[in-house]
């Protein structure tokens, strides 16, 4: 029988496990070869959890790490879970609370899943003292149960309230006023909110907030509004013919009930802003008069010739007219439903058959068509009008404005083939050109300003139409505001001649693209503040309204 020779073993076996002169000495007996197999299988165990497990802890202890700090980046500490829906839902922003608590509980899951198999992984590194992961998840589901309390806000405010801080002048004291209540959103069987054309809910309430404490550029937008021939309290609607058929040539001649439809179309439009931020009935009652003479008497839109603009008449119309009609539909006016069944079919009657297919002739036609879908399907709820104008906004817009990824040539109108007047470079440096810019800046305004109204209605009923385009869009908006602000045209731009009109739009595309989403738009804002805001009546009558009034700023700016 072998003797045991336990010197050599017992140093091996140390060798072994100090991983030192392994190479050089070897196991003297059958236990001493049995640990080495072992050691050698512990090794590729810890190396499997190294290259397995370990990597996924890492991620999704990455993934929780910064959904820990974004809090304390945003907001300088991490509130509690009531403190957090308050403010939610004090500001109105529902979509973005469901976004964060969706967010939150994709991390918990995964946290769950991967770490709490191992009770020595359940407590981890916190910003704060004393703090796990565990009383994070316990913010998820307490504010989850905080939802349905912060979802329907209703506060009766009256809106005497609103002009505390209101001088004594005509302007700023409009007249009698009424209680109003802030507006809550609400949501249609389609799955539509409301109000939910160009405004939501909350930006009518921080419009009016804005206004009633003189916060600029507001303020003075509100003054102009009120001051100009639209927001007139004894405003008289024009109305259409009296065979009720509008009559539109090119360039609006003939000119039968066409400028009066667009001055009445924009007078409801500002008499229900105005209504809204005053609480002053006699806006209301103007507004719901024009709605009423419309919604009553307009039969349609003459198409023999020469009344060859009718169905850009008809888009136009259909641009402003929900916009009026959802304020006033949705603020407790006084619109009765046999006048709101009536508007509702003379939009189906007598403009949507004008704009539903499309048009083969410029850019601005049919983007005007397209915010005109988009609103009316809002108004009437019907999700497939809606879609239909997602759908034509998704197929014009990236054949309106050019994009170097393009390639050399734009892309292809979906529907006509139309010019672009003579330009003939398409490079990187002519990203943000438009179909109509050689022609003149005005159809071209036309153009990115129903382009961008569109996706603002699309993005208040939960459809991002900006992201998808953002990088043609801002693009556009920088390129339009370096030429109005005076840059030198090269000869690459439509041969170095641009016809200029300084048309007051582009701020709800700032206030998307900078103020939400903080892109640097140093040419927009510029052209903005030196030109737009200082314009005595920025309004266009056919879409461009108002606009520093009503998206000068974001109400998730009061968070």
């Amino acid at each position: 029988m072998r003797i045991l020779n336990i010197t050599p073993d017992i140093i091996y076996l140390f060798t072994v496990l100090l991983d030192a002169f392994q190479a050089i000495l070897m196991p003297h007996s059958d236990w001493a070869r049995t640990f080495v197999i072992m050691g050698a299988g512990t090794g590729l165990g810890f190396l499997a959890v190294m290259k397995g497990y370990f990597p996924v802890l890492h991620s999704a202890l990455s993934r929780r790490e910064a959904n820990i700090s974004l809090p304390d980046v945003l907001a300088s500490s991490l509130p509690p879970a009531a403190e957090r829906v308050r403010r939610y839902a004090r500001e109105g922003v529902n979509r973005a609370l469901s976004m964060l608590l969706a967010g939150r509980g994709r991390w918990s899951t995964e946290l769950l899943e991967n770490q709490m198999s191992d009770r020595i992984l359940c407590h981890f590194r916190s910003l704060q003292n004393n703090r796990s992961w565990i009383k994070v998840l316990i913010l998820v589901f307490v504010a989850l149960n905080g939802v349905a309390i912060a979802q329907d806000p209703v506060v009766p405010v009256e809106a005497s309230q609103m002009h505390r801080n209101a001088s004594a002048g005509s302007h700023a004291d409009p007249g009698p006023r009424a209680t109003i209540m802030a507006i809550s959103e609400k949501t249609t069987p389609p799955g539509f909110v409301h109000p939910g054309i160009l405004l939501s809910g909350q930006q009518l309430e921080y419009v009016k907030r804005m206004v009633a404490a003189h916060a600029e550029p507001f303020y003075s937008a509100f003054l102009k509004a009120q001051r100009s021939e639209w927001g007139a309290l004894g405003y008289k609607p024009h109305g259409p013919p009296e065979d009720g058929y509008i009559k539109c040539g090119p360039v609006s001649r003939p000119n039968i009930g066409c400028k009066n439809a667009d001055n009445d179309g924009t007078a409801a439009y500002t008499q229900a802003l105005l209504w809204y931020i005053t609480g002053n009935k006699t806006y209301a009652e103007n507004s719901i008069r024009i709605l009423n003479t419309y919604g009553r008497q307009l039969k349609g839109y003459a198409q023999e010739r020469p009344y060859s603009n009718a169905p850009l008449q008809a888009a136009w119309d259909g641009q402003h007219w929900p916009r009026a009609a959802e304020i006033i539909r949705y603020s407790n006016a006084g619109w009765k439903d046999s006048d709101i069944a009536a508007f509702e079919q003379m939009l189906r009657t007598a403009i949507l058959p004008m704009v539903r297919n499309g048009s083969p002739q410029n850019g601005n036609w049919e983007i005007s068509m397209n915010e005109a879908l988009i609103g009316i399907g809002v108004f009437t709820n019907d999700r497939a009008l809606f879609d239909a104008g997602l759908r034509h906004w998704r197929e014009r817009t990236p054949a309106f404005f050019y994009l170097h990824a393009d390639g050399l040539r734009p892309v292809a109108s979906p529907r006509g083939d139309v010019s672009w007047y003579g330009q003939k470079v398409f490079n990187a440096s002519m990203d943000g050109i438009q179909q109509e810019t050689c022609r003149d800046f005005n159809h071209a305004q036309y153009g990115i300003a129903g382009t961008l109204d569109a996706a603002e209605t699309a993005r208040i009923q939960g459809v991002d139409l900006y992201s998808e385009q953002a990088q043609r869009l801002t693009a556009a908006m920088e390129f339009n505001s370096r030429y109005l602000l005076e840059q030198p045209v090269p000869e690459s731009v439509c041969d170095g001649q641009l016809h200029l009109v300084h048309d007051p739009t582009y701020e709800i595309g700032y206030n998307e693209f900078h103020n939400r989403l903080g892109i640097d738009l140093p040419s927009t804002r510029q052209y903005i503040e030196e030109e737009i805001r200082r314009q005595p009546t920025p309004v266009d009558i056919h879409m461009m309204i108002f606009e520093t009034l009503t998206h000068g700023g974001d109400a998730r700016s009061l968070r």
